[in-house]
């Protein structure tokens, strides 16, 4: 990765983390903070075992995704019908069939390069359309805020997931997925801070949320500007002006 992709993913690691462990502390008791927390957990874990080059934790990670992302919308939406609970039993299902086969190596590259990635999109595709309809039909105003906010940061991580795939199959293209995981971050700190998303802002304190929401914002503008810098200076050099 390139050292704008690797500084994106340290920041976006640490918050996923921390918001992990803040919300196991401070609200173990509800349901709705331990899916949050699994679902930073494994978004965490995806981003170590691409720092650190353990390609099988970021499988394993990404295998344990979809089931994270639908426990977690359902717990936010409460939906507690009877085609919830088996979609919920298939995905974990899934799952863990695709973890077992990880560890074990005997995960085939097909399925790997095809069949995991099209589960992850389908799921997390799911959960965002039931919480699209959710916005819709609400009349909450702050409700239709926090889902607003949420849908945007996660399908701006999927398009940037999206053309980091991109890669696996021989095509040039930026590494985009850390940056994906920061927005991620980023839009689930601003439904936290400013629509006081899951309270957790009272878990947290409204302060050190927003502390961490300006840090975030500081080193995305940071990272942007070095990296579109980086990029300028590349183009600039690369050209045959300097020739004779």
């Amino acid at each position: 990765m390139t050292d704008f992709a690797v500084q994106a993913a340290i920041i976006a690691g640490v918050v996923n983390l921390a918001l992990a462990g803040i919300s196991l502390v401070r609200g173990a008791r509800q349901r709705l903070h331990r899916s949050f927390a699994f679902l930073s957990l494994a978004v965490f874990l995806w981003i170590f075992g691409r720092l650190t080059g353990l390609a099988i934790v970021a499988l394993v990670a990404l295998s344990l995704l979809p089931m994270a992302a639908l426990v977690f919308g359902q717990v936010l939406l409460h939906h507690r019908s009877r085609r919830s609970r088996l979609l919920l039993l298939a995905t974990i299902g899934i799952s863990l069939t695709l973890t077992t086969l990880i560890l074990t190596r005997g995960l085939a590259e097909p399925v790997r390069l095809y069949l995991l990635p099209a589960y992850i999109f389908l799921v997390v595709g799911y959960v965002l359309a039931r919480m699209n309809h959710r916005r819709r039909v609400t009349r909450s105003r702050l409700e239709r805020q926090q889902l607003t906010v949420i849908l945007l940061g996660v399908l701006a991580a999927l398009a940037a997931g999206g053309v980091d795939l991109l890669r696996q199959f021989g095509l040039d293209g930026p590494h985009t997925g850390s940056l994906g995981a920061l927005i991620y971050v980023i839009a689930i700190s601003v439904a936290i801070a400013r629509f006081g998303l899951m309270d957790l802002n009272v878990l947290i304190g409204r302060a050190a949320v927003l502390l961490v929401m300006t840090f975030m914002l500081f080193s995305l503008w940071g990272l942007l500007g070095g990296f579109w810098t980086d990029q300028r200076i590349a183009s600039f050099f690369s050209t045959n002006r300097w020739s004779s």
